[in-house]
């Protein structure tokens, strides 16, 4: 059974924006915000007012979410859909339920609630609580400030993370009654600010005139350690910031004059590489011609091989002819001497003196060559 009676107040706010200041004056005022709260720092001397065990389940779901509290990155608008979150539900529940117990009012606060208040929305109503908030807001350049001498943030980091706490407090908030409050007016006038969250959460039990004393020396002038102070402090700020973005015009112009060179030189390589491939070209054509020259000689080197085989074997015809003619000559004469030789034998036999005269034919014949 649901018990509407209980209420509880998330003190909203980017961090180093003054909400633990006014957690502790509320706390000074009677409000709850624990047993467990984590332990004062040389940076926040007076205190956190953070309960430790939801602070380590807010960095559990930080973790699971893949971001952390100085991210400048995207954070999921759907991250209650995450599957992953089931079991922190129900750490979150059972540190929840054991805070509230009797009580009928609890304060929590924590940064990260400007990320995580959908979740923790949808918690305390399950045990039937009436949700209020409180958001704290300090200018800008006073948190970087703070940011710069505690965690070393630059300028423009710490800007772009106060914006984007606000805009998705703005988100999450946009549709409920909220109290604002203004970290300067808390320090300078406590009770008009404690008169305006008792005017809307009249449970809060304790009143400025009875906590006066120690409001005031709790909200003492040290506690603001980064102030604005002058229009020229701010002028400073704004100047450095500036230096620093002419440093990166600079940087930039730098870049890109060598995209530009390296652009040239991309230029000139193409043109190279162009001139590389017509020569390739060329010596293709070349290569080509003189491959198709090599074809004409090797097909006329074919045809005087044929040339010579034939010229050869026309040689070769001839030399049997001439053989065949030569041996032909030589059986004629052979035929003839053989004749002759048979004629002489029977002259001689038939005619004695034949042999006389034919031999002194034959010397004639022989004087008359001589001459």
């Amino acid at each position: 059974m649901k018990d509407f009676s209980r209420i509880v107040i998330l003190i909203l706010g980017m961090h180093r924006s003054g909400t633990s200041a006014l957690s502790g004056v509320l706390n000074i005022l009677g409000l709850d915000f624990g047993d467990k709260l984590m332990p004062p720092t040389k940076d926040n001397s007076k205190g956190y007012f953070e309960n430790q065990n939801l602070y380590f389940i807010n960095e559990k779901i930080l973790k699971i979410l893949g971001t952390t509290w100085d991210d400048i990155g995207e954070f999921p608008s759907d991250f209650l859909k995450n599957p992953e979150l089931e079991q922190i539900r129900k750490e979150l529940k059972e540190v929840i339920k054991k805070e509230l117990a009797d009580k009928k009012i609890f304060g929590i606060k924590d940064p990260r609630l400007c990320l995580l208040l959908p979740l923790y929305e949808e918690v305390l109503k399950d045990f039937g609580c009436e949700i209020k908030t409180i958001t704290v807001w300090r200018n800008e350049v006073e948190i970087a400030e703070s940011l710069q001498k505690r965690d070393s943030f630059d300028f423009e980091k710490s800007i772009k993370l106060c914006r984007k706490y606000w805009d998705i407090l703005e988100k999450n908030i946009s549709n409920k009654e909220k109290i604002t409050v203004n970290f300067d007016e808390l320090l300078n006038d406590p009770e008009t600010i404690i008169f305006k969250i008792k005017k809307k959460i009249p449970e809060i039990s304790g009143s400025y005139e009875d906590c006066k004393n120690k409001v005031i020396d709790f909200l003492e002038k040290d506690l603001k350690h980064y102030r604005v102070r002058t229009v020229d402090r701010l002028i400073s700020l704004i100047e450095k910031n500036l230096e620093k973005e002419q440093k990166n015009i600079d940087l930039n112009s730098l870049v890109v004059e060598r995209e530009k060179m390296i652009i040239e030189k991309e230029a000139a390589l193409e043109e190279k590489d162009n001139v590389i491939a017509r020569k390739n070209e060329e010596i293709i054509r070349q290569n080509e011609i003189i491959s198709k020259k090599d074809k004409e000689i090797i097909v006329g080197e074919k045809m005087l091989a044929r040339q010579k085989k034939e010229s050869d074997n026309k040689d070769k015809i001839i030399f049997e002819k001439e053989k065949q003619i030569a041996e032909i000559k030589s059986g004629i004469v052979f035929r003839i001497l053989e004749k002759w030789d048979l004629f002489l034998k029977r002259m001689f036999k038939k005619y004695p003196g034949f042999l006389a005269g034919y031999r002194g034919l034959i010397l004639r014949l022989r004087g008359l060559f001589k001459r």
